[in-house]
């Protein structure tokens, strides 16, 4: 603990993160596991008061967890995970969207079929939100370019900046994944045509 006080933030979690992936790449889920465990207890004391601190932590837990076919258990800490950080992320940001996914994976690896395929359109139309409201500023920047309203541009341009690094840009890659999970579910329950549908619209995205 005395240590952990002269060392930032990436340098105190790095070794516990090198640690887990290694031996989760490896296929040691039990070492990755009790790692991630002790990690979890360290950043508590290095980040007292601080549960969105752990709440990501546990996120890495889950997927170790879910990588051991213990279902139940990877749902009920996404879950908790979700709660936390949605009380500092905006349910359209990338990492919401994302958990959700992994969520939905589980209700795949369950047959659970049906909420798999709710929570996965849920996923695209928030994404599909933040690409619109994207599209909105880009529209509402050019009427104030045209007017030649510099001060109004200014503020425009940081907004959309913004924006877009933290919800567009990081949506991207989040989009294909959900993309490509939906039309995989669709196939698996003969829906060929609308699992081709969605899978094109991955390749176009892509290209």
């Amino acid at each position: 603990q005395q240590m952990s006080s002269y060392l930032s933030n990436r340098e105190f979690c790095y070794p516990f993160t090198i640690l887990v992936s290694f031996y989760e790449n490896q296929g040691l889920y039990a070492l990755a596991e009790d790692w991630c465990q002790t990690f979890i207890e360290n950043v508590k004391i290095h980040f007292p008061g601080n549960p969105t601190c752990v709440a990501v932590v546990q996120r890495i837990l889950a997927s170790i967890i879910r990588g051991q076919g213990r279902y139940d258990e990877a749902e009920t800490i996404y879950k908790k995970v979700l709660e936390v950080l949605l009380n500092c992320y905006d349910k359209r940001h990338s990492v919401i969207i994302s958990i959700q996914h992994e969520l939905a994976v589980i209700y795949r690896l369950q047959d659970r079929l049906n909420e798999a395929e709710s929570l996965l359109k849920k996923c695209l139309q928030d994404i599909q939100e933040v690409e619109d409201n994207s599209l909105d500023i880009i529209d509402e920047y050019s009427i104030y370019k045209r007017q030649d309203n510099f001060s109004h541009n200014e503020t425009l341009v940081v907004n959309a900046l913004s924006f877009i690094e933290n919800y567009v840009d990081k949506n991207y890659d989040v989009l294909i994944t959900v993309l490509n999970t939906l039309g995989s579910l669709y196939k698996v329950q003969g829906r060929y045509r609308e699992a081709e549908v969605l899978l094109e619209k991955s390749l176009a995205r892509v290209e």
